[in-house]
């Protein structure tokens, strides 16, 4: 199966590869550039003239139009081969360089590409020169990994995660908002925006509004974890559900006044709805639930936790 453009430049699969059709306003919105791979890089920094999308933290490694009619990319994540067959459509090859397990030159022109998943296909040159020019950028892609820091999946995470955590953040917030958290008798809180105060809670919460920061810290020294009660859903009636960890009492079965407020104002504010202020005397219950097993509850009582 041939894909690609017609001679003397071809691409030729020896397996199935996924060979998509790209649409004509992609095609036409493809880079003009000269026939060599010496095209400095500085000249294609707008990373909406190429056919992919970029990914956090790939950069361009070199490209060109070595293919004759058709254009090869090289970044730190993938090799991105494409050409105009006919007027009307376009054939692409997209495969991430780490699928790649050898490349070899075979007649001087041809690129012989062998991966992982065993398929493979070759790539035809219209010189020697760019031949062995291309086999040069592929092979030190792919063994120049001095360090864990040089894998294109550590560079994607660092990349993504602070927008990833601004993404996430937003959405908890609308969530709270949705479920009338944000008002009062009850607040947001970004205590733990660090991670420093309860490393496995989110970065935002939301307590009563009666409860300041400084109670929060004090109630969070007393549960395991540091998992202070927050609430993580509300009923249109008012009712809650909160979320906490035991509490260490220890063998003395010490008693925290921070941690008995929070648990009170927990439980009048669910007694106040947005729409009134009034107290509602059926609202009075609270019930507690332990999520553990009876075996692992006793445990932990013997480490000092709550039982």
């Amino acid at each position: 199966m041939v894909v690609g453009v017609p001679s003397p430049v071809t691409i030729v699969e020896e397996e199935d590869i996924n060979v998509c059709e790209l649409s004509n306003s992609v095609i036409d919105s493809a880079p003009i550039l000269s026939n060599t791979t010496d095209l400095p890089i500085d000249q294609t920094n707008n990373l909406n003239e190429f056919p992919f999308e970029f990914l956090s933290g790939e950069e361009l490694i070199d490209h060109g139009m070595d293919l004759n009619d058709g254009y090869i990319y090289l970044t730190t994540y993938r090799l991105f081969i494409f050409s105009n067959q006919l007027s009307s459509h376009c054939s692409f090859i997209n495969y991430p360089i780490r699928l790649i397990e050898t490349i070899e030159i075979k007649d001087n022109i041809y690129l012989y590409i062998q991966c992982k998943d065993i398929r493979s296909f070759r790539l035809m040159f219209t010189t020697t020169d760019k031949c062995c020019y291309w086999l040069k950028k592929l092979n030190e892609s792919l063994t120049t990994l001095i360090c864990l820091d040089d894998l294109f999946a550590i560079k994607y995470a660092l990349n993504k995660s602070q927008q990833d955590n601004d993404i996430k953040r937003d959405y908890i917030r609308q969530e709270f908002i949705r479920l009338q958290l944000d008002c009062y008798p009850w607040r947001i809180t970004e205590i733990n925006h660090d991670y420093k105060l309860s490393p496995s809670y989110p970065n935002i919460c939301v307590v009563p509004a009666s409860i300041t920061d400084e109670e929060v810290h004090e109630v969070a020294k007393f549960r395991s974890y540091k998992r202070f009660p927050t609430i993580v859903w509300r009923h249109n009636n008012g009712a809650v559900i909160a979320r906490t960890s035991q509490p260490e009492v220890g063998w003395l079965f010490w008693r925290s006044k921070e941690d008995e407020k929070m648990i009170q104002a927990i439980m009048n504010a669910c007694k106040t709805t947005q729409e009134s202020t009034t107290q509602e005397i059926n609202s009075n219950r609270l019930l507690i639930l332990d999520a553990r097993s009876y075996t692992a509850a006793l445990a932990n009582r013997a480490k000092g936790g709550g039982f």
